[in-house]
């Protein structure tokens, strides 16, 4: 079953705060996936890229 994600909000020290749609808020930590996927370390020296985070059409997941 998926969840459909209704708004995600980039805090600082690469943490998402992600809102539901069925109320659910959750915080996801990101740091882990910086050193262990190539693709994810540009998130940490591109200046600002981890803030352009959004809700993917549908809301099945985030970009």
């Amino acid at each position: 079953m998926f969840h459909k994600v209704q708004k995600v909000k980039a805090l600082p020290n690469f943490i998402l705060k992600v809102d539901f749609i069925n109320g659910i808020c959750k915080y996801y930590d990101v740091k882990p996936l910086l050193e262990i996927w190539q693709p994810f370390k540009a998130l940490k020296y591109t200046n600002g890229l981890f803030n352009l985070v959004k809700v993917d059409v549908g809301g099945y997941g985030i970009s």
